[in-house]
């Protein structure tokens, strides 16, 4: 039996010609394809250490797949992955979107920051004058301890030294005294004690959860608790 071409080819010219517009068919379909238009977006180009940061692939026109360097020796083929930079410094993410012909690949890159939090300065303001009508203290003014609870593990994180006396009516700053305390992702339970010799009343506590966090220019979140406020810096290290 004659196959369908030899069956074209015997009936004339015009169905040679037909046979030669159905062979060139598929080449013609692969020179207009658009080439690959590679681009992908991130929640933050600055990031935390080994926090899981996705990748979010919005090329366009994709041929062959992907290929992604995250600058760090580690790469990928996923459409969209997730990745954990261990160690901190300034990573070029590059994403090639493959076309037919590697003439026609397409990279899109962007620098990703990897850093810590580190404590910086802590501000207390409108810490109640006594403790629900109560002195803080009979004979001078409360001596304050801050502490930094980290619900998940129920482990304190940082203390303050006890604070000298001071007066309620003022501001508390504490400046630089965690210069090695890192605000990792987690939950916190800050709190405010007025600390005696080992008695403690709570004065303010605030809650944050730095699992949703991310770490931007501002270097600063403020929390609220009643009519008491606290804010704290960080520095990116």
């Amino acid at each position: 039996m004659k196959n369908l071409s030899n069956l074209l080819i015997a009936r004339g010219p015009v169905s040679r010609w037909v046979v030669g517009a159905l062979m060139m068919l598929p080449l013609f379909m692969t020179g207009c394809q658009d080439p690959p238009e590679a681009c992908f977006a991130v929640d933050a180009t600055v990031v935390d250490q080994n926090f899981p940061v996705l990748f979010s692939n919005c090329s366009v026109f994709q041929q062959q797949g992907y290929s992604w360097d995250f600058g760090d020796g580690t790469t990928s083929t996923a459409t969209s992955p997730v990745h954990r930079f261990s160690e901190q410094g300034e990573y070029l993410v590059a994403l090639t979107s493959l076309a037919n012909n590697s003439v026609n690949d397409d990279t899109y890159s962007e620098i990703i920051k990897v850093a810590q939090r580190r404590f910086g300065t802590l501000l207390v303001q409108g810490l109640p004058e006594d403790n629900n009508g109560t002195p803080w203290d009979a004979a001078s003014n409360p001596d304050v301890k801050v502490t930094f609870t980290n619900q998940a593990t129920t482990t304190l994180e940082y203390t303050t030294a006890i604070q000298p006396d001071f007066n309620v009516n003022n501001d508390l700053s504490i400046s630089g005294a965690g210069a090695n305390f890192e605000l990792k992702p987690a939950t916190y339970l800050i709190e405010v004690f007025d600390d005696d010799s080992g008695s403690e009343e709570l004065m303010a506590s605030f809650t944050i959860n730095l699992d949703d966090f991310i770490p931007d220019e501002t270097q600063s979140f403020n929390l609220s608790d009643g009519g008491s406020s606290l804010g704290i810096t960080y520095e990116l290290f």
